[in-house]
């Protein structure tokens, strides 16, 4: 299946179900318990409740293959090379601002910040 890395906010619930399983186990081996939680600690399989969620996400990918179409098909009628991203950046920046308009989350978007906290002590990853 599809696999994702798992984030800190995962792991730590993850690793308390499956620190449940172990002692209700009957006392198995304790290194292979912490193999096992460690495999489990990598992925997480990504099912469709967790796509579906992503809203922005799926409206701008559809975006970008209507905006991709668009230009395809400006290059069949007009016999003349078009740069695509005339027409794929137009598509998914309104897409994202229709997406916060209908959420009432422009002011939201329109403020956000791309700040890394991987990696940065006493900042969890969001």
């Amino acid at each position: 299946g599809i696999t994702r890395a798992a984030s800190t906010s995962t792991n730590s619930s993850s690793s308390s179900s499956s620190s449940d399983v172990s002692s209700t186990d009957g006392g198995g081996d304790s290194s292979s318990n912490s193999s096992s939680r460690q495999e489990e600690q990598r992925s997480v399989p990504v099912s469709v409740e967790v796509l579906q969620q992503r809203t922005y996400f799926t409206r701008v990918a559809c975006a970008h293959v209507a905006g991709l179409l668009t230009a395809f098909a400006a290059n069949s009628i007009t016999h003349l090379g078009q740069p695509a991203l005339l027409y794929i950046v137009p598509a998914t920046l309104l897409t994202v601002l229709a997406t916060a308009a209908s959420r009432s989350e422009v002011g939201r978007v329109w403020r956000y910040t791309d700040v890394a906290t991987f990696g940065v002590p006493g900042k969890e990853q969001q």
